[in-house]
């Protein structure tokens, strides 16, 4: 993901949607779930320095009342 956003910034891309979680996953097992939460938000945190230096900001779309509030901090 960080060489698309980089590309992105290359190439002078304003805006960029990723797909990170879909409804469909709760349908998985809780371990599962726990997994992808966890996945993605230790992600963030190791790069988040990185993506502030590049001027990269995240903003949530979706039903954010489910997700997890440490994935969303």
């Amino acid at each position: 993901v960080m060489d698309v956003l980089k590309g992105c910034i290359e190439m002078g891309v304003k805006n960029l949607s990723l797909y990170a979680f879909s409804t469909e996953n709760w349908k998985r097992s809780p371990d599962e779930v726990k997994f992808l939460m966890n996945f993605n938000r230790d992600v963030i945190r190791r790069r988040r320095d990185e993506m502030d230096e590049l001027g990269i900001r995240i903003r949530w779309v979706g039903r954010m009342p489910k997700l997890w509030k440490s994935v969303v901090q």
